[in-house]
């Protein structure tokens, strides 16, 4: 999986994070950055956007917890095509890489 290891597999748990029981890095099923660990947010996904940091494509349209640094990375390694966005607590960021034209 490109130098990822076995645990930046996207997992998905039988129920839901939430702020009592939060998600660690690559684990789903997140709604929001307080359903995440400690400085981990929850990447909104709508298709099978692939999750920085993380390896596998998941679960159509469920969202994923991950580490904001590793879209830094990604971002200067080039990144991945498609559209993610950030649930970054109410303002949402888009980020918009090479998508085809119709």
């Amino acid at each position: 999986y490109g130098g990822l290891s076995e645990e930046s597999l996207l997992a998905v748990r039988e129920w839901e994070c939430d702020k009592k029981d939060r998600c660690g890095k690559c684990e789903g099923q997140c709604s929001q950055d307080e359903d995440c660990e400690k400085d981990l947010v929850c990447y909104r996904r709508f298709g099978l956007e692939l999750v920085p940091g993380c390896a596998s494509q998941g679960v159509l349209a469920i969202s994923y917890c991950f580490d904001p640094d590793d879209m830094m990375e990604a971002g200067s390694a080039g990144g991945s095509p498609g559209v993610g966005a950030v649930d970054t607590g109410g303002i949402e960021e888009v980020e918009e890489t090479s998508m085809p034209t119709t």
